[in-house]
């Protein structure tokens, strides 16, 4: 029982290290990265998701990819971010819905899974409907190819008092990326390889 409890306690030490260097989930919103190595490819060979109005991908994986933990913490790629730079492909991401305001933290529900045919040359835009009474504040993401995407509609689910971004305004941001370094996600390995003691599979690192 001991070498499990030091197993996990190598793993939390880990990952705060990992935090430490890339940055953990609230600490480093606000921009996106590619889930794919080598060269930046150019618009019309990648597909963009960009989220908005405090809707974040939490996660990504391809349809090869199975969803796997290790002591509750995700192995591949996981964030959150606001835009992801991807190949053409059938993704799943998890979506979560999170706004800070005057130091309160409003996290509606948990973490919402969304599949994303990408195809290339498309931007695909996610953001919150709210659903049901706002005492039970419940919400699910909807998700737009950028051509059928208009502000009227996004205000209509967010609430005409929040402001949604122009297409225009959109379009923009990703150009703004595509000209940035695009950084890619790095595989940030374990001191020493951690086994799982029910599946007995040994893991090396996680993808941030």
């Amino acid at each position: 029982m001991s070498r499990n409890v030091k197993q996990k306690a190598s793993l939390a030490v880990s990952l705060l290290a990992m935090c430490c260097l890339a940055g953990c989930a609230t600490a480093n919103l606000g921009w996106g990265n590619r889930f794919y190595s080598g060269v930046a490819l150019p618009k019309k060979e990648i597909a963009l998701v960009f989220a908005i109005n405090d809707c974040f991908i939490y996660d990504i994986r391809n349809e090869s990819e199975r969803e796997e933990r290790l002591f509750g913490d995700k192995l591949v790629g996981w964030g959150p971010w606001d835009m992801l730079d991807l190949l053409p492909g059938v993704y799943t991401t998890g979506v979560i819905y999170n706004r800070s305001t005057a130091g309160t933290k409003n996290e509606l529900g948990g973490r919402v899974q969304v599949r994303i045919n990408a195809l290339e040359g498309n931007i695909y835009v996610i953001y919150p409907e709210f659903i049901g009474s706002k005492e039970k504040n419940t919400w699910r993401p909807i998700l737009v190819n950028i051509n059928d995407y208009t502000k009227e509609d996004c205000q209509k689910m967010y609430g005409p008092s929040d402001s949604c971004y122009e297409k225009d305004k959109i379009g923009e941001l990703a150009t703004k990326y595509l000209r940035s370094e695009r950084p890619v996600m790095n595989f940030y390995p374990f001191q020493k390889p951690i086994m799982d003691i029910w599946t007995r599979r040994t893991y090396n690192g996680v993808w941030r």
